[in-house]
C-alpha cells in the first residue's frame, strides 16, 4: 500500500477511487486532506446504563446538539459523536484511515479509539459523512468551532482491488448515528 500525496488528492478528489464532497483545497496537507468538523453532534448522556451488545440501541443515551458559531465546550470524560462536513466516497482500490492533528491530541482529545480506517467501496452508492468519535481526556474544557480542520485523512492505494463492498450500516449516512446493537450486533 502506499499513501496518496497532495498532489494525487487535489488531482483525484472526484475521480473514480475518490470523491470528497465540500472538497477545499485549503485542506490539503503534503500527504493528507484535513476533515474540518460538522456544526451537529450528538452528546452522550451522564447516566451510566449497561449497554447489550447484542440488543442494545444506544440513541436513547445522545442528544443532539448544534454547534454555534461562537463554538461548543468539550467538558471532561464526555464521549461526542460529531461528523465531518465532507462526504466521502472511495472506490474498490483505495481505503483510508484519520488521525487527530497532534495540536488536538497534546490537549489531552482523543478522536476514534482505534476506530479510524475507512473501507474501500465506502460510500459507493452515496458519498456519506465520517462519524469523528471524540472525547476530551483532559481536566479542562476544551472550545471547539463548526468548520474547524479536525484530523487528517490520509488515502492509501490498495496493492489490488477489493472483491467484496463495505455494506455497513454507516455506509450512506448523512448524520451522525449512534450504535445500535439490533442492526449489528456483536458476534
Amino acid at each position: 500500500m502506499s499513501v496518496w500525496s497532495d498532489t494525487d488528492i487535489l488531482n483525484g478528489h472526484n475521480g473514480e477511487d475518490l470523491q470528497i464532497v465540500d472538497f477545499n483545497p485549503d485542506c490539503l496537507r503534503s500527504s493528507s486532506y484535513l476533515l474540518r468538523l460538522h456544526d451537529r453532534m450528538l452528546v452522550r448522556q451522564s447516566t451510566a446504563v449497561t449497554i447489550d451488545s447484542r440488543s442494545t440501541d444506544t440513541a436513547a443515551l445522545f442528544t443532539e446538539v448544534q454547534i454555534p458559531p461562537e463554538g461548543y465546550v468539550l467538558e471532561p470524560g464526555v464521549l461526542y459523536l460529531a461528523s465531518s462536513v465532507e462526504r466521502l466516497r472511495l472506490g474498490n482500490n483505495v481505503c483510508a484511515e484519520m488521525g487527530l492533528l497532534s495540536c488536538y491530541a497534546r490537549i489531552g482529545m482523543n478522536l476514534n479509539f482505534g476506530s479510524n480506517f475507512i473501507a474501500a467501496t465506502f460510500g459507493e452508492r452515496e458519498p456519506s459523512r465520517l462519524t469523528l468519535e471524540i472525547i476530551n481526556l483532559s481536566r479542562d474544557n476544551i472550545r471547539l468551532y463548526p468548520g474547524v480542520k479536525l484530523c487528517h485523512l490520509r488515502v492509501h492505494q490498495q496493492r489490488s482491488p477489493s472483491r467484496t463492498t463495505y455494506s455497513g450500516i454507516y455506509a450512506a449516512g448523512e448524520q451522525t448515528l449512534p450504535t445500535n446493537f439490533n442492526l449489528k450486533p456483536a458476534r
